[in-house]
């Protein structure tokens, strides 16, 4: 009988330690610390001196009024520009707007005249936001008699901002005399706007 009994309280025992999680360890179990996303990088990105002009694929989106967003987006870019201080004729969207009803991609030539030398150097600024991320191709060179296929330049990617525009500013030696600087930024079909400046420096 005094077996039978012990033999209860130990059954009692083990159910009561099993509720409790068992002798020293703990019934809880620890929350895995949540992984960040990593965070996406804007702004300047890289520059590459020495290249081609990169070719674009055609792309293209439908929207309901091309005309309407363009007008939007630069208007964005105007506020934009006059809060921060910044002077430029340059302000434009990030697409290209043939249609009513699509934007796409494009090369959007930039040209700045002036009697250019060779060494000369310009500071570079370029803001953009975009709705969604994008990088633009910047692309600068002197204009010449060379085919504008053959003809090399600084390429330089800009990661564009979404929550705010990214700022991205750096500097262009000019390789040749010319009467006319090139900038030519790759516009893609996301809505956005775009502003550039360039300032020769002393």
């Amino acid at each position: 009988m005094k077996k039978l009994f012990a033999l209860a309280g130990a059954f009692a025992l083990a159910i009561s330690l099993s509720a409790c999680g068992g002798g020293g360890s703990s019934g809880e179990k620890k929350a895995a610390p949540e992984s960040k996303a990593p965070e996406t990088k804007v702004g300047l990105i890289s520059t590459t001196e020495n290249v081609l002009l990169p070719e674009q694929k055609q792309q293209e989106v439908k929207v309901d009024d091309a005309e309407a967003l363009e007008k939007k987006w630069e208007e964005k870019g105007k506020e934009f520009a006059e809060k921060k201080g910044v002077t430029s004729e340059r302000i434009d969207a990030t697409f290209a707007s043939f249609s009513k009803d699509k934007i796409k991609n494009y090369h959007l030539y930039l040209n700045h005249n002036g009697d250019w030398k060779a060494g000369s150097k310009f500071k570079i600024g370029f803001y953009c936001q975009t709705v969604k991320p994008t990088t633009i191709d910047v692309w600068i060179a002197p204009d010449s008699d060379e085919s504008s296929s053959d003809r090399k330049g600084q390429l330089t990617k800009v990661a564009c901002g979404t929550d705010k525009p990214a700022e991205a500013t750096w500097e262009y030696t000019l390789p040749a005399d010319t009467n006319n600087l090139l900038i030519v930024r790759s516009q893609l079909p996301v809505e956005g706007f775009m502003v550039t400046t360039d300032e020769l420096q002393q």
